[in-house]
């Protein structure tokens, strides 16, 4: 165990804060906002970041070229799952499915980087230790007698969709 001074002198940093870290805060000094382009950024934190400054000439962007996700194939893989465990929770149901209308891969992946319906935690995904990608995001139905459809459904968190399930029951 190293002592805390040392932690404090060698890895806290009072230059590199986070947004979160910043709300309510006002700063005087110039401002750069890096991973403004990460695909789990969304508007709102951004506007949060910026909003941070006390004069916008002294925001700036840190320019840099966003990679591609190695891990497609694996997210590909992994939402197409969710599709499908959509499909047989509606199945069991009874519920009426049109496939031209029917939750896809597509609306999952747009909706990473947006806003729990719910609580407003942005929805997003990581890959554990071993590899294994895990999402937070889940498709709320906005009317429970009808399917997982495009037009009944909006991004919720995994949290908030369970807590709404309990109260359910």
């Amino acid at each position: 165990m190293i002592p805390l001074a040392v932690a404090r002198a060698n890895f806290i940093h009072g230059y590199c804060k986070t947004c979160h870290s910043f709300q309510g805060s006002s700063i005087d000094k110039p401002l750069t906002i890096y991973d403004w382009k990460f695909k789990h950024v969304d508007r709102k934190w951004i506007y949060t970041a910026c909003t941070r400054a006390t004069n916008l000439a002294n925001v700036s962007f840190f320019i840099y070229d966003e990679r591609e996700d190695q891990d497609e194939e694996k997210l590909n893989t992994l939402l197409q799952r969710k599709v499908e465990g959509y499909r047989t929770q509606d199945k069991r149901a009874n519920r009426a499915i049109e496939p031209s209308k029917y939750i896809t891969v597509a609306w999952l992946k747009k909706a990473f980087g947006t806003c729990c319906g719910n609580c407003g935690d942005v929805l997003t995904y990581t890959t554990d230790d071993d590899g294994k990608l895990e999402t937070t995001l889940t498709a709320q139905r906005i009317n429970n007698d009808a399917a997982h459809e495009l037009d009944n459904i909006m991004p919720y968190c995994k949290w908030c969709n369970c807590a709404l399930s309990n109260k359910e029951r």
